[in-house]
């Protein structure tokens, strides 16, 4: 695993190729930023206030 510059948690893409070899190719999980997140919200797309009713527990309002 250290010559392929893996980890026990890596998540990989197991493809078959022309040869039929097996080829590992490790994912890559993509980034967010909240502010390029927050950067699309416009008036267009934002959803109104959401009516879930009544408290039913200790909800804190």
């Amino acid at each position: 695993m250290q010559a392929a510059a893996l980890n026990v948690e890596d998540k990989l893409d197991l493809k078959i190729d022309e040869a039929g070899q097996i080829v590992l190719v490790p994912l890559k999980s993509k980034e967010y930023s909240l502010d390029v997140l927050l950067s699309g919200i416009t008036p267009d797309n934002v959803h109104g206030k959401i009516d879930f009713g009544s408290p039913v527990g200790k909800e804190l309002i």
